[in-house]
Order: C-alpha cells, then structure tokens, then sequence
C-alpha cells in the first residue's frame, strides 16, 4: 500500500490568489484525502503599502490569512510597524500576526495549527478591504 504525506506545505507565489486553491482542495478526491489546517501569508513590511494597492490578489491574501507573517520587521521603523499592526487589528477578523525577519519562524507557529476557518472564504465576496493605511 502507497503511504500518504503526513503533511504537505503549498507554497504559491505572491502573486497567487488562495481562493482557488481552497476551493481544488475542497472537491473530491482531496477533501477525503486532505484537511486544509491554515492560510499563511506573508507581509513583507518594507514594501507593504505599494503591494497592498497595486494587487487585488495581495488583498485576497490578507483576507483568507489565518496567520500572516510580518516579515523585515527589522527594515521598519517601531512606529510605522505598530501601525501595520493597529491596522490589521483594525481591519481583520482577530487577526495572528507574527512577527519575522527573513521569514524565520518555528514550524511548530505555523504547522498543526488547526486555525483555518471556512467561514470567511464563503463570505470573501462580501468583504470589504480598505487598503489605505493611516
């Protein structure tokens, strides 16, 4: 008998919408085969504004996070990165941040998390990301 992952990281580009993703997940036969434990996106911090208003799917990204990295905390400013945080705190449902540098970070954080909730991919559509930050 073929022996099965134990677990298996997908790892998208960038510039990948995850919605799509969930949703080849979701259908047969990897529903019965596979659960979908977390979404995690990457913020990088440096670049996160001019990322967050030339792409939709970067929005996408931050509003299917289960956990987002805050990746080059160290290339910011302590109050320009308390500001990205006031801001998903503000934005997001309870949001977990994590915050990184070189996306550094134990597997233990994000692996085995059981954090992914269906919930709001099914309400996406009507979700409302205001990408300004103040």
């Amino acid at each position: 008998r073929e022996q099965l992952p134990e677990y298996l990281l997908i790892e998208t580009t960038g510039v990948a919408d995850p919605e799509p993703i969930v949703m080849i997940l979701r259908q047969q036969p990897l529903v019965s085969l596979c659960y979908l434990d977390s979404i995690v996106t990457v913020v990088d911090c440096d670049n996160f504004q001019a990322g967050m208003l030339e792409m939709k799917c970067f929005a996408n990204q931050i509003v299917a996070a289960d956990l987002i990295l805050l990746n080059k905390v160290d290339l910011v400013k302590k109050d320009e990165l308390r500001s990205l945080e006031k801001y998903f705190y503000e934005t997001l449902r309870k949001p977990r941040l994590i915050k990184c540098t070189g996306c550094d970070v134990s597997l233990f954080l994000i692996m085995n998390t059981g954090m992914h909730l269906d919930s709001h991919f099914h309400t996406k559509q009507n979700l409302h990301l205001d990408l300004r930050i103040s």
